[in-house]
């Protein structure tokens, strides 16, 4: 049933766009490499620039991407307007911690944008304002994963609506046990 359930949250993640695939490529192809600093010190240093400057950059061309505006503002993300979105990416500037966030987002703007910095690598969070003053702030999960738990226990998804969206993406449930069970019987039979 994990299986299944964990099947589930990979196809309810969805398919990064085109334009982020190619966009963590090109920040994957920079990122320091240990061999090319003299020490420690330096290497870290290098990934914290690193880190800070590809933050800012896909933050920045996301935006422009789906034609939304970005700002350091907590009003932002944590009054994103009743029935609506924020996100919010964390950064890291020598030490200090700084925010980027995105709000006023209609439901399918930011399943795209989510998605994309998911992918990416940058770890967004959710807010979610149902009530006036009062989001839901989730973090440290996927698109799938706050689709089928927590988005679904508010009231924006349903089991028929996950659902439908998971027919037609080809998910098959009697395929991915199949797969498990040949996997389990696989492993059993190499330890005999």
């Amino acid at each position: 049933m994990m299986a299944v359930y964990n099947a589930k949250i990979e196809y309810l993640d969805g398919i990064p766009s085109d334009f982020i695939v190619t966009l963590k490529t090109e920040w994957d192809e920079k990122a320091p490499k240990w061999n090319k600093y003299p020490d420690t010190n330096s290497y870290i240093s290098a990934g914290y620039v690193y880190s800070h400057d590809k933050t800012l950059d896909i933050i920045d061309k996301v935006c422009k991407e789906y034609s939304v505006s970005a700002d350091e503002e907590w009003a932002t993300f944590y009054r994103p307007g009743v029935s609506m979105f924020g996100i919010s990416v964390e950064y890291n500037d020598y030490g200090r911690v700084y925010h980027k966030h995105i709000g006023n987002l209609n439901y399918e703007t930011f399943k795209n944008i989510f998605r994309d910095l998911h992918y990416a690598g940058l770890a967004p969070t959710m807010s979610y304002e149902k009530v006036p003053n009062n989001p839901l702030i989730v973090s440290n999960c996927s698109l799938g994963n706050l689709r089928i738990s927590y988005l679904k226990s508010y009231g924006i998804e349903t089991d028929d609506s996950l659902n439908a969206e998971l027919e037609s993406l080809g998910f098959d449930e009697e395929k991915i046990i199949e797969e498990n069970i040949y996997r389990i019987t696989e492993r059993s039979s190499k330890k005999i």
